[in-house]
């Protein structure tokens, strides 16, 4: 079993056990193996065998098939039907924090995810579209783990997601749970960032403190004022609210005369 169908069925196995509301340990209690290998087969880090997957689709009440059948395209649209199982399985990693793409500078990411929405709020080439999201997910979310750029990366991984890969899925039928995980992901990363951004206002702030007062005791007794300018932490580099760009009034594509 290659490194793709692991994940596969690691993925599977975490919808089904989350379905039916059943925790990590109870299901391996009932398959006869440990927490911590349930946990690593569905993070696609260990390829289970043939009876383990047996033992784990009868303690989750399954035919073995539902665990190892792997997606088929369709014959009039085998590219978007693949392209939607790879984006399902980047997701599916990024959900689990192993996005295993590369640790790319922010200049570099914002440019490709520009391009990306760009590309698709246009209505051109959304075929190219589907085939960039993939990497472009893992890439991105790979970087916001390294911790550097955290706020801005977590901004344009929202702004994807929102921009990009929830319309991309949307034109391509792709089913409503996955479209859901992207919309989450939107959510987390637009949460984090305002808690990123909220922790370094208040660190900056502190900092601004301290500074103010060592400056007004070495002025004191000459009359003058330490005000700062009002605009010298957006100067420095502060995050910016949004990137620019995206669809026309923030609206995703539409169906019409846009397809993937």
């Amino acid at each position: 079993m290659d490194g793709e169908e692991a994940r596969a069925i690691g993925w599977a196995l975490w919808r089904v056990r989350d379905d039916r509301g059943k925790s990590l340990r109870v299901v391996a209690g009932l398959a006869g193996m440990s927490k911590d290998t349930l946990n690593r087969i569905e993070r696609g880090e260990r390829s289970p065998t043939l009876n383990e997957i047996r033992a784990l689709a009868d303690a989750l009440q399954i035919s073995v098939s539902e665990l190892t059948r792997l997606p088929v395209p369709a014959p009039a649209n085998g590219h978007t039907d693949s392209t939607i199982a790879a984006v399902d399985l980047a997701l599916m990693a990024v959900s689990q924090d192993l996005p295993d793409g590369q640790v790319l500078p922010v200049e570099t990411l914002r440019a490709r995810v520009t391009a990306t929405v760009d590309v698709l709020c246009r209505c051109e080439r959304e075929r190219e579209v589907g085939a960039t999201l993939p990497g472009l997910i893992r890439d991105l979310h790979a970087s916001i783990a390294a911790g550097r750029d955290v706020a801005e990366l977590l901004g344009l991984s929202a702004w994807l997601h929102t921009q990009a890969t929830v319309p991309w899925l949307s034109l391509s039928a792709a089913p409503v749970d996955l479209r859901g995980q992207a919309v989450m992901l939107a959510r987390q990363a637009a949460h984090e960032r305002g808690t990123a951004r909220s922790g370094r206002r208040r660190q900056r702030e502190g900092g601004a403190s301290q500074r103010g007062l060592r400056h007004r005791a070495g002025r004191a007794g000459r009359g003058d004022h330490a005000d700062g300018h009002p605009g010298d932490d957006a100067a420095r580099g502060f995050p910016r609210d949004a990137p620019v760009g995206g669809c026309r009034g923030g609206q995703a594509p539409q169906r019409r005369g846009c397809s993937a």
